[in-house]
């Protein structure tokens, strides 16, 4: 039980190992991805694609600082906790036709289309003062939740559109337009 006995400071130092075994912190994170798609030539030269993609992610950080000593001390013990959570998707859909005229004019469109939104939230909080020394989380007792609790949310949105003509032959031409909304 050396290293759960009361920090004493001397000159200076802190019990290291006290505070390795009652002081913790740790940050997880799971990730999930996945796509689908497809693609078809309904006539010969047209081809038509689709592609979906969902990424979501998940994290968590939690703190506690033991009361007994080290950086938790001067608190009277200190647990944070921290959790976020991001999901988006994209969709792209494109058609490309490419045909050959006159045997020497390649000719070539493209259009497209993709839209993707994302949605994003996360929850923060601190306790200090533990009452009761046996918790060593952040949902223990506490005497005092230190600041107001924290976290946000967010979500975006957007369509992107393009277009392009791309004939070759004896003088090459490229025409492209694209546009966001």
């Amino acid at each position: 039980m050396a290293g759960r006995e009361q920090d004493s400071t001397v000159l200076g130092s802190h019990n290291p190992a006290q505070i390795l075994e009652t002081n913790k912190h740790t940050t997880e994170s799971d990730r999930i991805l996945a796509t689908v798609s497809a693609s078809l030539e309904p006539v010969k030269g047209l081809f038509l694609k689709t592609v979906y993609e969902m990424k979501s992610r998940a994290r968590e950080t939690t703190t506690f600082w033991s009361p007994v000593g080290g950086d938790g001390y001067s608190y009277g013990g200190y647990a944070y906790n921290w959790t976020g959570k991001d999901k988006r998707w994209t969709w792209t859909n494109t058609a490309n036709y490419s045909t050959t005229l006159m045997e020497r004019i390649n000719l070539g469109f493209l259009a497209g289309i993709e839209q993707q939104r994302t949605v994003g939230s996360s929850w923060d909080a601190t306790k200090t003062a533990v009452s009761d020394p046996f918790f060593e989380t952040f949902a223990g007792s506490w005497a005092t939740a230190y600041g107001i609790p924290g976290g946000g949310y967010g979500e975006n949105f957007y369509s992107s559109y393009s277009a392009g003509l791309t004939p070759t032959g004896t003088g090459s031409i490229i025409l492209r337009q694209a546009s966001s909304l």
